[in-house]
């Protein structure tokens, strides 16, 4: 019992040196969401290469379902070849 109390008081006692900690750390970041005028030519690019990779992604998972539901064999030896070429 005397272990338990120990640790809690340890606990309680530590507790604010770490809220000091994470406040102090979050003061020194800057305020808003103000971004500088170099960096939204860097961020439009990095958007529209998300929206691309998104198309992509979704591409890709169309093309998945449609080789899961294939039926026809010599169908599906031909969509996976041309997969094949795609990714090499």
């Amino acid at each position: 019992m005397k272990s338990k109390t120990l640790i809690a008081s340890l606990f309680i006692a530590a507790l604010p040196l770490f809220v000091f900690r994470v406040a102090a750390q979050h003061s020194e970041h800057p305020q808003g969401s103000m971004m500088s005028p170099d960096m939204m030519p860097q961020h439009q690019q990095m958007m529209s290469q998300h929206q691309e990779l998104g198309g992509l992604i979704d591409q890709l998972s169309r093309s998945f379902a449609e080789l899961e539901n294939e039926k026809d064999s010599a169908v599906l030896k031909s969509k996976l070849a041309e997969h094949g070429a795609l990714l090499k």
